[in-house]
């Protein structure tokens, strides 16, 4: 999956052309993409979708998921994704902490 997600023509989606996208999604993507367990992520307003090789399996009829919105791929099932993601975040926006 790797080999795709770098030929993806990611300027097609509004994450837009790899090259761009901010270290933190570069971060994540690699996280994602080195995972041996099935991982998906979900970046932007939009939920673009990035995903490893153990991911196609959950998909089932939608294997083609690389660069689609979350909610399109998993359609009625997908409505609720806001509530698994939590609103989405604003750029640069510091993850909060709790203190012990």
């Amino acid at each position: 999956m790797a080999g795709r997600v770098r030929t993806y023509d990611w300027d097609t989606t509004p994450l837009g052309p790899a090259e761009a996208w901010p270290a933190e999604l570069r971060a994540a993507a690699r996280l994602v993409l080195d995972c041996a367990f099935p991982a998906a992520l979900a970046w932007g307003s939009d939920l673009t979708t990035l995903h490893n090789d153990a991911y196609v399996a959950i998909l089932g009829k939608e294997p083609d998921a690389l660069g689609r919105s979350f909610k399109e791929i998993w359609g009625r099932r997908g409505r609720g994704s806001a509530r698994w993601f939590g609103a989405p975040m604003p750029a640069r926006q510091p993850i909060p902490r709790t203190t012990p």
